[in-house]
């Protein structure tokens, strides 16, 4: 899934919409969560200093909560074990300055 998140003109690789970020990843685990919505502070955190353009990251929701991760390796092996939906997602932006979040299934 591809979602436009917003654009800029003259584009702005440092200008990444980090709010908008964390709005898409609620969005993606809002009918799975049902505890420790807690975590959606400490992802919006973790999105706001980690989240930069064209860096892949890790995201997973369960019922018991979310993960976020630079890497995976191992968390998402877990995570696939116990039937958590995970995603691979890369913010990125183009020469028309169009942000763009990607989110593929893993």
């Amino acid at each position: 899934m591809k979602v436009l998140l917003r654009s800029d003109y003259p584009p702005n690789p440092d200008n990444v919409p980090r709010s908008l970020v964390f709005g898409e990843l609620v969005k993606a685990g809002a009918d799975v969560i049902e505890h420790y919505h807690s975590d959606l502070y400490y992802d919006a955190l973790w999105v706001e200093h980690k989240v930069v353009a064209d860096v892949p990251f890790v995201y997973g929701v369960r019922e018991y909560g979310t993960f976020i991760s630079e890497g995976g390796g191992d968390m998402v092996k877990l995570a696939k074990e116990h039937n958590d939906e995970v995603w691979s997602c890369v913010v990125s932006q183009d020469s028309d300055g169009r942000w763009w979040m990607e989110m593929v299934s893993l």
